[in-house]
């Protein structure tokens, strides 16, 4: 069981985003009220509900993503870790997603570090690129790219070496690869 649910319910997300906890680290200047209904109108975006947290994924162009996480303090830490590598497991795994992109604004501490725990390559850095509630800030932008995210997910290792094992009932042979029968397994 995933520790998310699938969900377009604007009200839920707006909760989380918009609770005092929140807000200050995900808000831009001008925002006094995130509203998703508008993010919510495009099909092509997702949503994930965890306990006491959210992730969006919003579609920029074919197989590429711009994810954002938001938690409330009671799901910082390992709830939101957990639900993070979910949701990005059902990116890579069930979405066209072959990329995903995210950005972190200087000061959002918590952000950074689950954006490196969950395996977000740091690409660069934009002084100021980030307008936020109390001003500009510099903002750190990261990419997961999905060749790189099977290298480090040995779990699908066994769905390819099932498949291979069904595969040698049917053919002569089949060298042993760990690296193949991850991507194998990730397509299985």
């Amino acid at each position: 069981m995933e520790p998310f649910t699938l969900s377009r319910d604007v009200d839920a997300f707006n909760a989380i985003a918009n609770d005092p906890a929140v807000h200050p680290f995900v808000a831009r200047k001008g925002q006094a009220y995130l509203d998703f209904a508008a993010f919510f109108d495009d099909e092509r975006n997702i949503g994930f509900l965890g306990k006491d947290c959210a992730f969006v994924a919003h579609y920029l162009e074919p197989g590429c993503y711009e994810v954002h996480s938001m938690a409330l303090p009671i799901a910082r830490g390992r709830t939101v870790w957990q639900t993070a590598m979910a949701a990005i497991r059902h990116m890579f795994i069930a979405t066209p997603a072959m990329e995903l992109l995210t950005r972190v604004a200087g000061g959002n501490v918590a952000a950074a570090a689950l954006a490196a725990k969950v395996g977000f390559v740091l690409e660069f850095e934009r002084k100021g690129g980030w307008e936020g509630p109390d001003g500009a800030k510099d903002c750190r932008f990261y990419a997961m790219r999905y060749p790189d995210w099977v290298k480090r997910q040995d779990w699908l290792m066994a769905s390819g070496e099932w498949f291979h094992h069904g595969l040698l009932r049917e053919t002569a042979t089949h060298d042993d690869d760990p690296a193949h029968d991850r991507y194998v397994g990730s397509c299985v």
